[in-house]
């Protein structure tokens, strides 16, 4: 076992699970369509698209 999960068992504490990375996120087809599309208008995949819109609205 690593360190993280020893020190963890020793304080009888649950390990995080590390985040994987992937959201699924179900929106109204409207806004699934301008979102493609203003993705699109800018050059970027849907996906780094919503990535930059994530990243913008928690960095404010």
């Amino acid at each position: 076992m690593g360190f993280y999960i020893d020190s963890c068992s020793a304080r009888d504490e649950k390990p995080e699970k590390p985040f994987s990375g992937k959201i699924m996120v179900r929106v109204a087809p409207e806004l699934h369509a301008c979102a493609k599309s203003m993705a699109e208008a800018t050059g970027k995949s849907l996906n780094k698209f919503v990535e930059d819109a994530i990243k913008h609205a928690v960095q404010s």
